[in-house]
C-alpha cells in the first residue's frame, strides 16, 4: 500500500510519514481500521460498529482496546431506533377491588348526605319524597356499585379531605337554608315590629286555604 509498510503480524501496517489511517482494503479490513494503542500501529478492526458500520473511533473492540482515530467513510454514529409506545391499557380498565369495609364506609357516607336535605324535602313534597324515604336502602345500594367503579370517587367519598367537607358545610348552612325557604318561598314565617319597633317572627298558617 503507498504511504504505509506492513509489520510483522499479519494485517498490522505502519502508518506513513503523514500518520493517516490506510485506505479501505474490503479484503484485509472489511471493517475498516483502527490503532493499536501498545503498538501505535494501524490493524484491521474485529468487528463492525452500530448499524453495520465500522466502529466509532475511541470505542472499545472486543479486546477491550480503546480505539482511536477515525473510522474511513463512516459518517456520524446513529442513535438507536426508539422503543415503539405500548398502550397504557392493555385492554378494558378493570373496576377497583374494593372492601366490604369501604362498601360500609361509602354507604354510610351517601345515606349521611341524603339526610341533611330528607325532612325538607318531605315537608315540601311528602307523597313523592315520603315514597323515596321508604325505598332509601335500595337506592343506596345500587348507588355503592356506582361510586366503587372509579377509584379516584371512592377517595373522593371516604377520604378526610373530600366529601365529608361538603356535608359539614351543608350541615351547618341547613338551618339558614330552611329559614330563606319557609320566608321567602313558602312564606310560613314572616317579620313583624312591636310596640317598640323590634322585629318579631310570625308564623302564618295557610292549611285553610287551599289552592285554586
Amino acid at each position: 500500500m503507498e504511504g504505509v509498510k506492513e509489520s510483522g503480524a499479519a494485517g498490522m501496517v505502519d502508518a506513513g510519514a503523514a500518520d493517516q489511517e490506510p485506505p479501505p482494503d474490503p479484503e484485509t479490513a472489511p471493517y475498516g481500521w483502527m490503532r493499536d494503542p501498545k503498538t501505535k500501529s494501524w490493524r484491521p478492526r474485529k468487528k463492525a460498529g452500530r448499524a453495520g458500520l465500522p466502529a466509532k473511533a475511541g470505542t472499545e473492540d472486543e479486546g477491550g482496546a480503546a480505539e482511536e482515530g477515525t473510522a474511513a467513510g463512516a459518517g456520524p454514529a446513529r442513535d438507536p431506533e426508539p422503543a415503539r409506545l405500548t398502550s397504557v391499557q392493555d385492554g378494558p380498565r378493570q373496576p377497583p377491588k374494593i372492601t366490604a369495609e369501604t362498601r360500609d364506609d361509602i354507604a354510610g357516607m351517601v345515606a349521611l348526605l341524603y339526610s341533611i336535605p330528607a325532612d325538607f324535602l318531605v315537608m315540601m313534597d311528602p307523597y313523592c319524597f315520603g315514597a323515596l324515604n321508604q325505598s332509601l336502602d335500595g337506592v343506596i345500594s345500587a348507588t355503592v356499585p356506582i361510586i366503587c367503579r372509579s377509584q379516584l370517587v371512592v377517595d373522593f367519598v371516604t377520604g378526610r379531605q373530600g366529601l365529608i367537607l361538603y356535608i359539614k358545610l351543608a350541615v351547618a348552612l341547613k338551618p339558614f337554608l330552611t329559614a330563606v325557604w319557609a320566608h321567602h318561598v313558602t312564606h310560613t314565617v314572616s317579620l313583624d315590629k312591636d310596640e317598640e319597633g323590634h322585629a318579631v317572627v310570625r308564623s302564618e298558617d295557610w292549611s285553610a286555604y287551599t289552592a285554586a
